[in-house]
C-alpha cells in the first residue's frame, strides 16, 4: 500500500476489557492525552485515525455496554472511527506466529506479565454480582497472548497484515483510512511489558522493519522523554 493512501497516525486509545463496566480513570487519562496529541497533530497538519481495541478474548465475563461506552467517549470529545475486537485478530496472529523463529516462541517475552495493583473487580454471575480481589502480577498463558494480539493490531494498522471482518466502523466520525504510516498506542504504563514484548516480537519476525513505525504514549505520565510529551514518544521520535 502506498503511503499516499495512509493517514499519518493511527491511534489506539482507551483500551478496555469486555468485563469492565465503563470509563475508568485509566480510560479517562488515555482520552485526555489523546485529545492533547490530536491538537499537536493538527498544529503540524498531520492526519490521523482513532480506534478502540476491546479485549473480549481473554476475559471470562462480559459487562461492557459498548453503545453507552462509545456515547460517553463522544461526550468527552474524542470518538473512535473504528472498533476492533481482539478475538478478530487471531487470523493475523497466526500469520505472525509463522513469521517468528521457532525458538523465539518459547521466550519469556512472548508471555509478559502485567503489573496490577490491588483492586476489587465486580463480576456478574448467574447467582448475582460477586467481588474478586486482584493482586500482584497477571500473566496470559493462552496461545494468543495479549502481546501477540497487540502486535497483530500494530501491524494491521501499518497495513502489512490483513484480518477479514476485524474492523467495525462506528459511524461516529467520517470514514478515514485505516492504514497509517505510524501506529500509536496511548495507554497506562502498566502495559509497558506488553509493548516491550510487541516490539521484541516484531524485531524477531520478518516484519522487523515496522518496529520504527510503532510508538507508545503512557497516559499516566506527565512527560514521555522530553519537555513536550508528544515530541518524543516511547519507541523513538516521529
Amino acid at each position: 500500500m502506498a503511503d499516499t493512501d495512509k493517514v499519518d497516525y493511527h491511534i489506539e486509545f482507551a483500551h478496555i476489557y469486555s468485563d469492565e463496566a465503563g470509563i475508568s480513570k485509566e480510560q479517562m487519562d488515555s482520552i485526555r492525552h489523546t485529545k492533547r496529541f490530536i491538537r499537536e497533530l493538527k498544529k503540524k497538519k498531520k492526519t490521523y485515525t482513532l480506534s478502540l481495541l476491546i479485549d473480549e478474548y481473554h476475559p471470562k465475563y462480559t459487562r461492557l455496554n459498548l453503545d453507552k461506552f462509545l456515547a460517553d467517549m463522544e461526550k468527552h470529545g474524542v470518538a473512535p472511527t473504528y472498533v476492533i475486537y481482539e478475538s478478530k485478530l487471531i487470523t493475523p496472529a497466526k500469520m505472525l506466529i509463522k513469521a517468528i523463529g521457532v525458538d523465539y516462541k518459547k521466550h519469556e517475552k512472548f508471555h509478559p506479565k502485567i503489573n496490577v495493583s490491588e483492586e476489587v473487580l465486580l463480576i456478574d454471575t448467574n447467582e448475582g454480582p460477586i467481588d474478586i480481589e486482584v493482586k500482584g502480577d497477571v500473566i496470559h498463558l493462552s496461545r494468543y497472548t495479549c502481546a501477540l494480539l497487540n502486535t497483530s493490531f500494530i501491524l494491521l494498522r501499518l497495513g502489512v497484515v490483513s484480518a477479514k471482518d476485524a474492523v467495525e466502523y462506528t459511524g461516529l466520525t467520517e470514514p478515514r483510512p485505516f492504514a497509517a504510516k505510524y501506529a500509536v498506542n496511548i495507554e497506562s504504563k502498566k502495559y509497558a511489558p506488553i509493548e516491550e514484548a510487541s516490539r521484541a516480537i516484531i524485531l524477531a519476525s520478518k516484519y522487523r522493519a515496522c518496529s520504527r513505525y510503532f510508538k507508545v504514549i503512557f497516559s499516566d505520565e506527565k512527560t514521555f522523554g522530553g519537555a513536550n510529551p508528544y515530541s518524543v514518544m516511547y519507541g523513538g521520535s516521529s
